[in-house]
C-alpha cells in the first residue's frame, strides 16, 4: 500500500518542530514574548534593533508549520484504519489541522509586516504586535477541536489491538485542557493568562511541541503495524490473488 509515504508523512513531525523552534526561539528570539505591557517605543525598538532576524525567523517558522497539514495526513490514514470505510473523524482531523496551519501563519505574517517596515509610526508596530500575538496564542478554535477529534478516534477503537494506545486518547483530552484557558489572554495583560504568561504561552507551546514528537513515534508504530498485518495478508492468499494484488 502507501506505507512508504506514510512513513514520510509521520517524519515531517519532529522534523518541522526543530526547524520551527529554530526560527520562532533561537533565530527571531520570540521566545520569551515581548511583555503585553509594553509601550509603543518599547515593542518598535524590538523591531528595529532585531529587524532581519524577525524576517528570517518568520520565514523558517512558516515554512516549517506548513507540513503540519503533510504530517496530520498521515494521522487520517492512520484514524481511517480505526473508523473504516466512512472515517469522518480522519477528515474533520485533517481539516481542522488544515486550518491550524493558517492560524499560526497568519500572526507570523503580521510580524513580518512590522518588521518589513521598522520605521513605521511607533503605534502601528504596536498594533501589528498585538495583531500577532494575541491570535497566535489563543489558537485554541482549531486547537481545541483538533486534539479532540484525535482523542475521539483513538478512544472508540474496538480493535484487538488499537492502532494508538488507549493512553494517548486521553493524552488528547488533557492536551485541549491544557490549551483551553488561552481564551483568556484577551482579557489579561500581567501574570501567568497574560500572552507570554505561564498558562497562556509556555505550557501550550511546550505540549504543541511534546504533541507533535509523541505522535510521531505513535504514528510510526502504527504504520509499523500496519506494514506486518498487510504482509501476513498477503502471504495467507493463494499465489494468482498475491500477483493481482501487486498490480
Amino acid at each position: 500500500m502507501n506505507i512508504r509515504n506514510q512513513r514520510i508523512c509521520a517524519w515531517t513531525g519532529p522534523v518541522l518542530c526543530v526547524v520551527f523552534f529554530v526560527g520562532f526561539w533561537a533565530i527571531a528570539k520570540w521566545m520569551p514574548p515581548p511583555d503585553p505591557n509594553a509601550g509603543p517605543e518599547q515593542i518598535a525598538a524590538i523591531y528595529r534593533q532585531h529587524t532581519t532576524a524577525i524576517r528570517i525567523g518568520q520565514i523558517i517558522g512558516m515554512t516549517a508549520i506548513g507540513f503540519l497539514a503533510i504530517w496530520a495526513a498521515a494521522i487520517a490514514a492512520q484514524m481511517r484504519r480505526i473508523e473504516g470505510p466512512n472515517p469522518v473523524l480522519a477528515y474533520a482531523q485533517l481539516a481542522l489541522a488544515a486550518i491550524s496551519c493558517l492560524v499560526f501563519i497568519f500572526p507570523m505574517f503580521y510580524w513580518e509586516v512590522a518588521a518589513y517596515r521598522p520605521e513605521r509610526d511607533p503605534a502601528q508596530l504596536w498594533l501589528l504586535n498585538d495583531l500577532g500575538w494575541l491570535p497566535f496564542v489563543m489558537n485554541v478554535y482549531t486547537g481545541v477541536p483538533w486534539v479532540l477529534t484525535i482523542g475521539w478516534a483513538i478512544l472508540s477503537d474496538t480493535r484487538e489491538r488499537p492502532v494508538f494506545p488507549r493512553w494517548a486518547g486521553y493524552y488528547c483530552v488533557w492536551l485541549a485542557a491544557i490549551f483551553l484557558p488561552a481564551n483568556l489572554a484577551v482579557f489579561i495583560k500581567h501574570g501567568p493568562f497574560a500572552w507570554n504568561g505561564l498558562v497562556v504561552f509556555w505550557l501550550p507551546i511546550t505540549f504543541f511541541g511534546t504533541f507533535l514528537l509523541v505522535f510521531s513515534w505513535l504514528l510510526l508504530r502504527a504504520i509499523n503495524d500496519q506494514a506486518a498485518e498487510e504482509r501476513l495478508a498477503q502471504s495467507s492468499m493463494p499465489p494468482s490473488q498475491r500477483t493481482a494484488g501487486a498490480w
